[in-house]
């Protein structure tokens, strides 16, 4: 297996998340796991909805964005000669705060 950085593995989820094409889909999976939405968008300063904001604690958020999930693979590398997919399968949260936990406690 060639060895994928965090942000091109992301890139090609996001790519079969968009598609809602068959196969192993680790974003809509996340989505079902933690009971959050995926969202391309970020908090920016002046916007007023808290609901993508980083000053929102975790256990009050709703959706997840690309750099989560980019954060989150990050901290799970992937083994040498793994199957992509089944190395995502086994690093999937049960919880959104065990998802939170893992992005919070490696950055």
């Amino acid at each position: 297996m060639p060895d994928l950085s965090a942000e091109e593995i992301v890139r090609a989820m996001i790519r079969i998340y968009e598609k809602d094409s068959e196969g192993f889909d680790f974003i809509h999976t996340l989505e079902q796991r933690t009971g959050m939405s995926f969202t391309h968008e970020t908090s920016y300063p002046e916007n007023l909805c808290y609901a993508t904001s980083q000053a929102v604690r975790p256990e009050y958020k709703t959706t997840f964005t690309p750099a989560d999930v980019y954060n989150y693979i990050n901290n799970h590398p992937t083994p040498p000669n793994t199957n992509l997919n089944t190395h995502l399968k086994s690093i999937l949260p049960k919880t959104s705060q065990q998802f939170w936990k893992i992005i919070h406690n490696n950055q």
